[in-house]
């Protein structure tokens, strides 16, 4: 873009010229009152001959133009050009389903040394960067953001001072199953909704523990359970059942919650929200639990309304909790 303009008198359009490399490229510009436009493709200069390793090094580029009483004006300026490069196209994301953290391969053709990739999120795509991606590479690999969500994935490469984009492909977060709370057997049913089969199941730690009700951290790396008989949350992996992370006892100091029948995880994964059978409300901060913590990690509150707490949901905004209460159902609490 070449801008013009002219203090107590105006500009004559007709005296504009502007040259690159010396070459007069005026007639590709779009003339303006106050600007002339010319958005180029390095194709355009090899159209008219010039050879790629000259297009490729660096250009001048002088304007001129002449206002109603002939008085000149002029401007230049350097500029570096690009080669063009192929589309990315995207073919496979290998598994087009996993949880946050975990590693996918990005499969296709194009790819710069540097590329961005975008996960849906909740608000707007969360980008993750990968680098260092060999000349001619068919794949690379990057984590996935545990902020992700289920949606369309594309990629970008810059290139110059533009970006080259792909198309999407569609992907899955989280892993496929349903988690199912047998509370006679002390076990949780790990089953497959894709076609109803059953994975894998595995004990609850402790001396009939109960389990009553799950619920998974939205990254769908931890599940939490909370245990009937022995009054605590159990915290469980997804990737390997078997793997217990933690046991969250709920009676911390002189609080006594009995019976957990409920339990919900904020939708930023920040807390576990468990009530119990004694309207007892307790909060217990996942960062923590994940990491050992056991009564450091809870906070506990009881409620007078209602007679038992049965379960529990949280409203999108977190503002509030739902909680069935026998005698009063549908006690909200803020």
């Amino acid at each position: 873009m070449v801008e013009y303009y002219d203090l107590g008198s105006s500009v004559d359009l007709s005296t504009l010229k502007i040259t690159i490399d010396g070459v007069d490229q005026t007639a590709q510009f779009t003339i303006n009152s106050e600007n002339a436009e010319w958005y180029s493709h390095p194709g355009d200069l090899l159209a008219g001959g010039m050879a790629m390793q000259d297009l490729l090094s660096n250009h001048s580029v002088l304007a001129e133009i002449r206002d109603v009483f002939n008085n000149l004006g002029t401007t230049s300026s350097t500029f570096s050009a690009v080669q063009a490069v192929p589309e990315i196209t995207l073919s496979a994301i290998r598994p087009d389903f996993t949880i946050g953290g975990d590693t996918v391969t990005i499969v296709g053709a194009g790819f710069g040394t540097t590329v961005d990739v975008y996960f849906p999120g909740t608000q707007d795509y969360v980008t993750v960067q990968a680098a260092g991606i060999l000349p001619g590479a068919t794949n690379f690999e990057i984590k996935v953001p545990g902020s992700a969500i289920t949606g369309d994935v594309f990629v970008t490469s810059p290139v110059g001072s533009g970006i080259n984009a792909s198309m999407s492909l569609a992907f899955t977060f989280g892993l496929p199953y349903a988690y199912i709370a047998n509370r006679a057997s002390h076990k949780i049913t790990v089953m497959d909704y894709r076609d109803n089969t059953i994975q894998d199941s595995f004990t609850v730690p402790g001396t009939t523990p109960t389990p009553w009700a799950v619920d998974l951290t939205p990254d769908g790396r931890y599940l939490f359970i909370a245990n009937f008989s022995t009054h605590n949350v159990t915290i469980a992996g997804t990737h390997n059942h078997a793997d217990i992370i933690n046991t969250v006892p709920l009676r911390c100091g002189t609080a006594t919650p009995t019976n957990p029948r409920g339990i919900s995880i904020s939708p930023d994964g920040s807390r576990a929200l468990v009530v119990s059978d004694n309207k007892y409300l307790s909060i217990i901060d996942v960062k923590k639990a994940v990491a050992g913590d056991t009564c450091s990690a809870v906070e506990n509150k009881q409620y007078s309304a209602g007679t038992y707490f049965y379960d529990i949901a949280l409203t999108p905004d977190v503002k509030h909790a739902i909680i069935p209460a026998r005698t009063n159902p549908g006690q909200l609490l803020r």
